[in-house]
């Protein structure tokens, strides 16, 4: 973080410094200073897509802080501020959005938010993957989001994130054999990302292995991530632990 606020606001990398740096502090639970730190930002006028940026990270900060109604109203107030032609920005708003729909509850939404973005642009990565895994997620026309899953592998082959969705999706499918293909191989690109491992932690309970999918959610909860996720694997572990102990 210093060395990000070190950037001087004359260099052409000092609103993505600021950005980067609010990241970290908001990850890291320091969201005055994360709000702090972006508070320069909002007194000029750059671009379109500069604008979402900072609208984006700072509806962040209001989620990572529980209150996702302020989170909401930024994303809209910065949408209702684009141009007509602002035709590059939006999408990366509309993305924002339906993520956050998703963590409200509402991911039907989110799923039609994503569609607005994917009517106009069918090859944007990131929509493909968001609109597949919530999909999947909610066992919600899992067939159609596996194809979507695999068309944004075809285009990013190398993304832990996608290759876990795909796995993820064929084991929304119960083709554990082709979800335990993919799954290990997220595992083996982002072996601390606790989402990863709640995945395989729920393939290796599936597979009736306890012990394995304990581990692997002991491992997951030695990682930051977001509260709802914590809850939910903390949920998880202590059924399975319940279950173990319950043995004769």
């Amino acid at each position: 973080v210093a060395a990000l606020l070190s950037v001087p606001d004359t260099a052409e990398s000092w609103r993505d410094a600021r950005l980067r740096a609010a990241e970290i502090l908001r990850e890291a639970g320091r969201l005055d200073k994360a709000r702090r730190v972006l508070a320069p930002l909002q007194g000029d006028a750059p671009p379109a897509k500069e604008r979402v940026e900072l609208a984006i990270g700072l509806a962040q900060i209001e989620e990572r802080g529980g209150d996702l109604v302020k989170a909401a109203r930024l994303l809209d107030e910065a949408a209702q501020r684009l141009a007509p032609g602002d035709d590059e920005a939006r999408p990366r708003l509309t993305l924002a959005r339906a993520v956050l729909e998703e963590k409200r509850g509402d991911w039907r939404a989110a799923l039609a938010l994503v569609d607005e973005v994917l009517r106009s642009d069918v090859g944007n990565v990131e929509a493909l993957n968001l609109w597949g895994y919530v999909a999947a997620d909610h066992g919600h026309e899992v067939p159609r989001a596996l194809g979507r899953l695999q068309a944004a592998l075809a285009f990013e082959p190398a993304s832990g994130a996608i290759i876990d969705s795909v796995g993820w999706a064929h084991f929304q499918a119960g083709d554990l054999v082709r979800a335990r293909l993919f799954l290990e191989q997220a595992g083996r690109l982002l072996p601390e990302d606790p989402e990863v491992l709640a995945h395989a932690a729920a393939l290796a309970e599936r597979s009736g292995d306890k012990a394995r999918a304990v581990a692997a959610l002991r491992k997951a909860l030695g990682q930051k991530m977001e509260e709802p996720l914590r809850k939910r694997l903390q949920e998880t572990l202590g059924r399975l632990e319940a279950k173990e102990a319950a043995r004769p």
